[in-house]
């Protein structure tokens, strides 16, 4: 298989990961009996009495969010911003606690694990599998040093 095929392949999983999320994210909201993001900023006003770090992890989340519906649509359309976009959005998964592979919260719920250290080491392990398959996939063949810019 080409390098281009296989690259398309890469996006195309990237892509559906995050409607993954975006998927987990509505229905854990509407399991609680929330409307998602609607319910979140409602509960905005209650923020106030933790401090401006409550408003930065909201605005982190949300911006977090926001982006993966972006990246989402740039992975499953073989937009060119999808890498770029899948690059820097790489420490705010880190940050915020929420993997590339957005199928690790659910697994790690089936097995009910707390282990801090299994969860950073997921995390991590998850955005360098990432950042790898788009560096390895997205070289030019042929072409030292060339890049792709898009998922095509």
């Amino acid at each position: 298989m080409k390098k281009t095929a296989k690259l398309s392949h890469v996006c195309l999983f990237w892509g559906v990961m995050d409607l993954f999320f975006i998927g987990r994210f509505l229905w854990g909201s509407m399991k609680q009996g929330r409307i998602p993001i609607y319910s979140d900023f409602s509960a905005l006003s209650q923020l106030g009495e933790h401090g401006w770090y409550a408003y930065t992890f909201f605005s982190l989340s949300l911006l977090l969010f926001l982006s993966i519906v972006l990246s989402a649509y740039f992975f499953l359309s073989a937009n060119r911003y999808a890498r770029i976009f899948a690059y820097i959005q790489t420490p705010f998964r880190i940050i915020m606690a929420e993997p590339s592979l957005a199928i690790i919260p659910w697994l790690l719920s089936l097995v009910d694990s707390r282990s801090f250290v299994l969860k950073l080491l997921l995390i991590l392990g998850s955005e360098l599998l990432k950042l790898y398959t788009l560096q390895r996939y997205g070289q030019a063949p042929g072409h030292l040093g060339k890049k792709y810019h898009s998922c095509r």
